[in-house]
């Protein structure tokens, strides 16, 4: 997935993902988990959306960056609940985290390994994961567009990619085999230990997932400029 953020926020970006590489399969979506500091006043994103709205300015979130993917969910978030989030951007996902966890910031679009044992131990609340399904893992959060945001979707991705104009066959040979592994019961057991849930599929779904991502992430950076 940075591939596609990179693509839409970075002018001088030394490599093209359509034109300079070829997609050969989606491998595993990781989760990334809204959580929230164990003080904050609410349960579920309508409660969160709610207190936004009667505390304009003063709900900030953590990420691992500007430009990051967290980031990037907290603004699509901001940006379709019509709310007010101060994004703090820290060095790395850890300092972020331990931040949220100590009551300095109130959210976090985290990923999932990070957050779980704190979420488990109560120091830290799962108010929804941010993809199209619930994560295996923790079954009984929800998602963001079945809790009170319909149509929000932000989805990470762990791919691969072979340089432009790699032979087609090997390319199909390729994704044929790794069909063939994802679905070995021992990968999925090991996805599954980090909440990532296997993908797969062709080529062609490899592609446009890219070329849509570029498009959507793209429009969300011009219009946080």
């Amino acid at each position: 997935m940075k591939q596609e953020q990179h693509q839409s926020l970075y002018k001088d970006l030394p490599y093209n993902p359509v034109t300079d590489l070829d997609p050969v399969i989606l491998l595993a979506t990781p989760p990334t988990i809204l959580t929230a500091t164990a003080s904050l006043p609410v349960q579920d994103v309508r409660g969160l959306i709610a207190y936004a709205q009667k505390n304009p300015g003063k709900l900030n979130y953590g990420s691992s960056g500007k430009g990051t993917s967290n980031h990037l969910f907290g603004e699509l978030f901001a940006s379709m609940a019509n709310i007010k989030l101060t994004h703090i951007p820290y060095k790395g996902s850890g300092p972020a985290i331990n931040d949220l966890v100590a009551g300095m910031t109130q959210l976090n679009f985290a990923p999932f390994p990070l957050v779980l044992s704190q979420i488990r131990a109560g120091t830290l609340k799962a108010l929804a994961v941010t993809g199209v399904s619930r994560s295996p893992a923790l079954p009984n959060v929800p998602t963001i567009a079945e809790s009170g945001l319909p149509g929000y979707e932000g989805n990470g991705w762990f791919g691969l990619m072979a340089p432009k104009g790699t032979p087609r066959h090997i390319i199909k040979k390729l994704n044929v085999e790794i069909n063939r592994i994802l679905n070995d019961p021992e990968v999925r057991k090991t996805l599954s230990a980090e909440g990532a849930v296997p993908v797969g599929g062709t080529e062609r779904q490899a592609a446009a997932s890219v070329t849509q991502g570029i498009k959507k992430w793209r429009a969300l950076a011009e219009q946080i400029n």
